[in-house]
């Protein structure tokens, strides 16, 4: 994983970097490449240089590598036709059955729905009104308790100021 964020990270920084230089070197050329007016140096203020052009030849390459990949898989079905299904199952098992922490997870719900079921059993004998109430007071107090409500609560305890208050409601929100 951390070579293919670093893979990542490299080509956005490189991409950029070959831009300008492209961009740069494609300056030097007259605007509409066939037909450059008489007189005019690419060091005269009048000078305008193909600055699109560098869309256009990322653009043909970017085409010219989907093609080179849609050529490759046929090739990859032609040659070997159970080689790409093979591959993919390969690499499904290669994940376990169960992910970590999974057992935890669910004696948690577990536990969650065991609870929620003696509450409606107790509210039962109450009629459908209690029962609502107990099901919205358990859901307020799961809000009230999330990080982000508490975090906005530290938030403007420390800093009581109108124009920050709304700020950090609308970040929370």
């Amino acid at each position: 994983m951390q070579l293919y964020l670093g893979i990542f990270y490299a080509t956005a920084a490189i991409g950029p970097a070959f831009g300008f230089i492209l961009g740069g070197a494609l300056l030097d050329t007259w605007v509409d490449p066939g037909k450059q007016p008489a007189g005019l140096e690419p060091e005269s203020p009048e000078w305008v240089g193909a600055w699109w052009m560098g869309f256009v030849i990322v653009g043909e390459a970017s085409v010219a590598q989907i093609f080179l990949c849609i050529q490759l898989i046929t090739c990859m079905l032609e040659c070997a036709p159970g080689f790409l299904g093979t591959a993919f199952a390969a690499i499904l098992f290669l994940f376990p059955k169960y992910l970590p922490g999974t057992k935890y997870i669910r004696e948690e719900e577990k536990r969650e729905a065991d609870i929620m079921a003696k509450r409606r059993s107790k509210s039962r004998s109450f009629g459908i009104a209690d029962q609502s109430f107990c099901e919205l007071y358990c859901c307020a107090g799961r809000q009230l308790t999330g990080c982000v409500v508490q975090c906005v609560v530290v938030r403007i305890a420390h800093r009581p100021r109108p124009s920050r208050i709304f700020a950090v409601d609308g970040h929370a929100a």
